[in-house]
């Protein structure tokens, strides 16, 4: 004989058992504590600065920045476990830190500790030229699982670079027509790095730490096939 249910019975049905769930409460309320701190910071545009947040705690709490002022970069060394952040402001102003509780990060009640912005200084420029891409320029086609623009115009830029040391790539336009793009070559020829806006004004910008020395290869390229003037840097911080 077939079985049937109720449609008043709230349960589910499993080979003719019926599973009763416990009803829902009908309100809750839950009572708590936020701890943000906050810390207003005047910084330089084109300055370099690491971001340190010293704590007794395993994991440290973490830095983030107002989402309109950008964005807090984090690289890890040749360990691929131990990270560090860095800023490189667009434009001189206060900046707004906030620093929070880290991932899986102890129960406490107040949580000490020191944020320190420790300016970091580059070496020369192993790249630093005005140029401009034309129709005339190579194309670029990167392996087919990449999810970045195929086919556009490029110009190539060969660096050597060293394991654990900082670089800092900016492709900057000066035609307002194009939008830069940005991918970097490890010495195997793969891509371990790309970029879009991260300069802002859609300029392109890559921090990248790399995991072994060798000559890595800079792409200069645009997001859509488009053709322009635009400058270019390379700068590596000193050690």
């Amino acid at each position: 004989m077939l079985r049937t249910h109720s449609p008043s019975v709230l349960g589910v049905a499993v080979l003719g058992l019926a599973l009763v769930l416990p009803a829902a409460a009908s309100s809750q309320e839950m009572k708590g504590q936020l701890k943000i701190g906050l810390h207003k910071v005047k910084l330089e545009k084109g300055k370099l600065y690491q971001v340190i947040v010293d704590s007794a705690t395993t994991p440290p709490p973490l830095a983030t920045l107002d989402y309109k002022q950008g964005t807090i970069v984090s690289v890890h060394d040749q360990n691929i476990q131990n990270y560090k952040s860095y800023l490189l402001p667009s434009k001189d102003d206060t900046f707004n830190f906030y620093v929070l509780p880290g991932f899986n990060q102890p129960d406490a009640e107040t949580i000490d500790y020191t944020l320190k912005l420790k300016a970091v200084a580059f070496d020369k420029p192993l790249v630093e030229e005005k140029n401009k891409l034309t129709d005339k320029d190579m194309t670029y086609l990167p392996p087919p699982e990449n999810f970045g623009p195929k086919n556009v115009f490029y110009k190539p830029y060969k660096v050597q670079l060293k394991a654990g040391k900082l670089v800092v790539i900016d492709m900057v336009r000066s035609d307002k027509t194009m939008d830069p793009y940005l991918f970097l070559e490890g010495p195997d020829g793969k891509i371990v790095m790309q970029d879009d806006d991260s300069g802002g004004d859609r300029n392109a910008r890559i921090l990248y730490m790399p995991q072994k020395d060798g000559e890595y290869r800079v792409i200069a390229t645009t997001l859509d096939r488009t053709t322009g003037g635009y400058s270019i840097t390379v700068r590596s911080v000193k050690d």
